[in-house]
């Protein structure tokens, strides 16, 4: 079985083994990211994912590690170590991280283009593997000691496979169709989804068919899914509006190398309330962000090449020293601000040059619950607004 692939299952197939193996609740949240990350590298999710069960007991651990090491295969530093070793074992900062390591490193051992690769948070990525293991059952002996290793991920990429995932099918009963000769046809075609009736629950079987009518029945047959529609950057109004020099803004110079993420932790603000409180006299504090977006607008408060005190990793903190911020409020229409977001978020990263894997919460960097309307559910609504970030970019 190749590494290099397109999925061998659904992503529904996926999450029903998962439930039911009694997979955590965790595990069987995180198939849709590694289907997806797996995706976008040219991995067969399916083997990420059955890899990862195995090593993670279903997302229940068990071994030295627990799910706080963000850790979904085991990978150790780049050191290594015994296996028993906790120290020896790589600590992630989040699942996002940790997922594209071990696709990174099946990547590399599979030889796929691009690899070995710069940007990765993989810590074993060592060169030399390239292209030494281009099939599950390679990795036998290499990933692990065990020579069944791979062997063993196959059988439970056959048992993913196999899951049948039942589709609901809504049946629908047409008034005008009944005796009509072609009754039992019309209602095939219905069933699988190549045709629709009207609003009234009538087919019109002798009614001729349009042109658009043959375009969308064509398009259904060749699997056409209609597209999500994004908003361009450019309708959202975008106003720059610095604060002076001051201790919020010590104009010292930042080469971004990552964007992170906050909310602004008032229900009632909007990105005019938050500008204003940068210069608000009985603002003592000297935390400060370069973006602010609600519902309505973007205001820039401080150059994006300047550093903001906002990630909370102290005076010479990577965070502090070498992030964009961009301050989600939590007022007004949270769907539009979330559209909003991500749209500032996908174009700071075009222009800054800065990887997707780089856009980080304030939680990776001081451990604050920042942004906290992401938090909830181990971060489930964080994973869908990088989903987000990804469709605007």
């Amino acid at each position: 079985m190749l590494i290099k692939g397109r999925p061998s299952a659904t992503l529904k197939q996926m999450q029903k083994w998962a439930e039911s193996k009694k997979a955590t609740p965790l595990f069987i949240e995180l198939a849709e990211v590694f289907y997806n990350l797996s995706i976008d590298v040219g991995v067969n999710p399916v083997i990420v994912y059955a890899q990862s069960a195995k090593e993670t007991g279903y997302g229940r651990f068990g071994g030295v590690l627990n799910a706080s090491y963000h850790n979904p295969c085991g990978l150790k530093t780049s050191t290594g170590g015994g296996d028993k070793d906790i120290n020896a074992h790589m600590k992630f900062n989040n699942w996002i991280d940790g997922i594209n390591a071990q696709i990174d490193h099946l990547a590399l051992y599979a030889g796929l283009n691009g690899y070995p690769k710069a940007d990765t948070t993989d810590p074993r990525h060592f060169p030399y593997l390239f292209g030494t293991a281009p099939t599950v059952e390679d990795l036998g002996g290499k990933w692990a000691g065990s020579l069944t290793y791979g062997t063993d991920i196959v059988k439970i990429m056959k048992d993913i496979e196999d899951t049948i995932v039942e589709e609901v099918v809504e049946i629908v009963e047409f008034i005008d169709i009944e005796n009509h000769w072609a009754e039992e046809e019309i209602e095939f075609i219905v069933e699988k989804g190549e045709l629709k009736g009207y609003n009234d629950n009538t087919f019109r079987p002798e009614q001729p068919l349009t042109r658009a009518e043959y375009c969308v029945l064509r398009a259904r047959q060749l699997g056409f899914v209609k597209k999500k529609i994004i908003p361009k950057p450019d309708v959202i109004p975008y106003s720059i509006d610095h604060i002076p020099k001051s201790d919020k803004r010590p104009e010292l110079a930042m080469d971004a190398i990552s964007l992170t993420i906050h909310s602004t932790a008032n229900p009632k603000s909007t990105a005019k309330n938050e500008r204003a409180w940068l210069t608000n006299s009985s603002n003592t504090r000297v935390a400060s962000y370069h973006i602010v977006v609600d519902d309505k607008e973007v205001i820039e408060c401080l150059p994006l090449n300047e550093v903001a005190w906002h990630a909370g990793d102290g005076f010479y903190g990577k965070g502090n020293r070498k992030s964009i911020s961009v301050e989600i409020c939590e007022s007004g229409d949270r769907e539009k601000t979330l559209q909003n977001a991500a749209i500032i978020a996908a174009k700071i990263l075009r222009e800054q040059n800065i990887s997707i894997l780089n856009m980080k919460r304030h939680f990776d960097w001081s451990g604050k619950n920042c942004p906290r309307i992401f938090s909830a559910n181990n971060w489930k609504e964080w994973y869908k607004f990088i989903e987000r970030v990804k469709q605007a970019y």
